[in-house]
């Protein structure tokens, strides 16, 4: 059945979106500011002087503009989206215009904003790669883990709000993934696993190699079959375990906004030689129309196999299909 929470408009949108075949997910990255320091991520260390600060008109317009180009689905993330101090109006806009809401977060702050965002949310997306102490230290961020239950335990009484986590792996939390599957089994809630990506001179040392993302990825799929809320699909698992090459789709779907407001069909720091479709003050949408633009976007991207995040792994290769497999499983509730 339909979700109560995401109205009709949404559906029709995306419906739409997919047939036009033209991009529906919007992802914004409105900061690059974090309040974790994590070791297998250097975002933290980022200090953009181009980074904007949008004024509520601003975003009123980008949101409204967006949807009539076709986005159907709001997603945040950064950086960290809690620490943005307009986060609760950039929400109440968007699911006012029709969006399904998202956002990517590492969880400090939910307990904070919780008010501000409850009535506005619909999927929340934690990242957690361990459970307890070792998570605070992984991240670099005392009682970090305890905040996450704080806000699992206020935002899970929310009908309308799904909360799944996504969970690096690495050298370093390589053995605790049963450990966030049995954290999440107790919360009723699913997890999607992926490895971590490489981030130069920063976190090189602790990424998988070939026979340590084999056996991790393979246990992995085993505790899915055996009924532990794995999210991704079997064949996302496998992609990740051997190391399959893959057709990215993500250009075909999704479009991001940069902190600076550069346009790209994905993250610039892990795809070189992307075209950017202009900046969103100065541009807005317009430049998605440019057909010759999009089709070198598309053509770059179904090389690039760089990642493995959820996002890319679950509409990898045959789009119709992982589109309409994914689709249903959102509308029969089994899945985001």
């Amino acid at each position: 059945m339909l979700k109560k929470n995401i109205g009709f408009k949404y559906y029709f949108k995306t419906f739409s979106s997919i047939v036009k075949r033209r991009p529906f997910i919007l992802y914004h990255k409105p900061t690059l500011l974090c309040n974790c320091k994590c070791e297998f991520c250097d975002f933290w260390k980022i200090k953009d002087p181009n980074e904007l600060t949008l004024t509520r008109e601003n975003i009123s317009t980008i949101l409204k503009e967006g949807w009539d180009k076709g986005f159907s689905t709001y997603v945040l993330w950064g950086g960290e989206p809690l620490m943005v101090k307009d986060l609760g109006f950039y929400l109440k806009t968007a699911k006012n215009i029709g969006y399904k809401t998202s956002m990517c977060t590492a969880g400090l702050l939910l307990k904070e904003r919780f008010e501000e965002i409850k009535d506005n949310i619909d999927i929340i997306i934690i990242s957690l790669e361990s459970t307890g102490e070792k998570h605070n230290r992984t991240r670099r961020t005392p009682n970090l883990f305890e905040k996450i239950v704080d806000g699992i335990e206020l935002f899970k009484n929310q009908k309308n709000v799904k909360i799944k986590i996504w969970s690096h792996i690495n050298r370093i939390n390589k053995n605790d993934f049963i450990d966030v599957l049995k954290f999440a089994k107790k919360y009723g809630i699913v997890v999607e696993f992926f490895p971590s990506n490489i981030f130069s001179d920063y976190n090189e040392s602790i990424i998988l190699d070939k026979n340590e993302r084999y056996e991790v990825f393979n246990k992995i799929i085993f505790y899915k079959k055996i009924g532990y809320p794995v999210n991704n699909s079997i064949k996302a698992l496998k992609i990740m375990r051997d190391k399959i090459p893959y057709v990215c789709n993500k250009a075909k779907i999704s479009v991001q906004i940069e902190n600076d407001g550069t346009i790209y069909p994905c993250e610039r720091r892990f795809v070189e030689d992307m075209k950017s479709y202009g900046n969103i003050l100065q541009d807005g949408f317009s430049k998605i129309n440019d057909k010759k633009l999009y089709l070198y976007n598309v053509k770059k991207l179904s090389k690039c196999s760089n990642c493995f995040f959820p996002c890319v792994g679950e509409s990898v290769d045959n789009l119709l299909v992982s589109g309409f497999v994914r689709f249903l499983n959102f509308v029969m509730n089994k899945d985001s």
